[in-house]
């Protein structure tokens, strides 16, 4: 039988397979190279079952993935029996797979390694260098392949670091971690359990640390924002604070639809609300409320108001009560004899009143 060479691969090979559709291969074909070409969606392709000496190679030459299917009583490499091996959807990927023994399928040459690799360290220097290719679509791509963690980092002491990645200039991100998945957490960061969670639903979960402590501490600079919070022109930014997981109280500002969070609320309005408690305000260091704003729309002082507004003492936005009476009124105990030193105005709801002092 003669042997050709598919040029992508410029390596010998008995027979080539093109591979648009899914197949099962027979021990037959054995020394084929199948290659997905002209395929449209991923592929599967059934192996027969393991004898020593077959031989078989795939080559993605499409963006779809191949999925290489054993028999149920035949592993590919470590692999559990009858566990199904992925070639990444990347142009370029192949496998070679070699049976050495009844019901055993070796990774053996092609740009795929049979596993655990383990790389010793040099005496010096860097142990493991991956040069990209210009325009490479990634450089390193790991299939999970059902496998509990991609990267598992194991750190000797407390001054290593486990991950860096060093800033490669002004044309990339510095570090960018993205999945489309749908779980709840999609992005997950912690020490020893996890503690900061990104998802699609709700964003950034910081949960609280195992001992007593702070959860997020932001160091400002001067000159500088420590928080920013942007959202859509319709949208609420606000803090929502929520002891035992019930929502009690609110800060923020309104998006551009009137009357969010407080019904007469207008746009760009800060808005501090509560549920059902009052808003307190303490300046002492916690010692006691110096100011109070109650459920009835009370607002409660500790100490006096003071005001550098000269014209009103104050205004008032509803007319005031008129609360006459009948009884003859008299002013026999004035602080000072005369005239009233100071005639107080107020507002009355537009109506300027005064109010007599000495």
């Amino acid at each position: 039988m003669a042997i050709s060479t598919n040029p992508l691969l410029a390596v010998p090979y008995l027979k080539y397979k093109q591979a648009s559709k899914s197949l099962t291969l027979s021990g037959m074909d054995t020394g084929s190279c199948i290659v997905n070409d002209s395929a449209t969606a991923s592929i599967t392709v059934t192996l027969p079952l393991a004898k020593p000496g077959t031989m078989f190679r795939f080559y993605v030459n499409t963006s779809f993935t191949i999925v290489v299917k054993p028999r149920p009583t035949d592993n590919i490499g470590n692999l559990a029996a009858g566990a199904t091996y992925t070639l990444a959807a990347v142009v370029g990927t192949d496998l070679v797979l070699t049976c050495v023994g009844d019901s055993i399928w070796a990774i053996g040459a092609g740009n795929q390694l049979a596993g655990p690799v383990v790389i010793s360290p040099p005496t010096s220097g860097t142990t493991l260098t991956l040069n990209g290719a210009t325009s490479a679509t990634a450089v390193l791509t790991i299939n999970m392949n059902a496998a509990l963690r991609g990267i598992q980092i194991l750190q000797g002491s407390s001054s290593e670091v486990g991950f860096e990645i060093l800033d490669p200039g002004a044309n990339a991100s510095t570090l960018r971690l993205e999945t489309t998945n749908s779980a709840a957490n999609l992005i997950v960061f912690g020490v020893g359990s996890t503690q900061l969670g990104i998802s699609a639903s709700d964003g950034v979960v910081i949960s609280a640390p195992t001992s007593t402590g702070v959860c997020l501490t932001t160091n400002q600079f001067a000159s500088t924002v420590s928080l920013n919070m942007v959202s859509d022109a319709d949208a609420i930014s606000f803090f929502s604070f929520s002891p035992g997981g019930t929502a009690s109280g609110y800060i923020g500002v309104l998006g551009s639809t009137a009357g969010q969070l407080v019904p007469d609320a207008a746009a760009g309005d800060m808005v501090l609300r509560t549920q059902t408690a009052s808003i307190r305000f303490s300046t002492n260091g916690g010692s006691s409320t110096v100011f109070d704003i109650n459920t009835a729309g009370q607002c409660i002082a500790t100490g006096y108001f003071q005001t550098n507004q000269a014209t009103y003492l104050m205004v008032a936005g509803a007319s005031f009560t008129n609360g006459a009476g009948a009884a003859a009124g008299t002013l026999t105990n004035a602080p000072a004899a005369g005239n009233p030193t100071k005639w107080v105005a107020i507002d009355d709801n537009g109506t300027i009143r005064h109010i007599p002092a000495w």
